[in-house]
């Protein structure tokens, strides 16, 4: 008998995040989920949302479109 792999809890869930800065489109509804014992890398091109992402996760702005949960929260 084959033993399934229980999934980890989701640690952080991102959903359908939207940021702007004026007119300015930085994140476009992004969506993804962290489970436990994962790490995130985020890479690209200079402008492309990168630390909009990290400053939206550490609550320097409001996630005006969508939804930020760390730890169900």
């Amino acid at each position: 008998m084959c033993e399934q792999k229980q999934t980890p809890p989701v640690k952080v869930e991102v959903k359908n995040l939207t940021k702007k800065f004026g007119d300015l489109l930085v994140l476009d509804n992004i969506s993804f989920d962290v489970y436990q014992g994962d790490l995130l890398c985020v890479v690209g091109p200079t402008g492309c949302g990168k630390t909009t992402i990290a400053e939206l996760l550490l609550r320097f702005y409001d996630a005006p479109d969508g939804s930020i949960k760390i730890d169900g929260r």
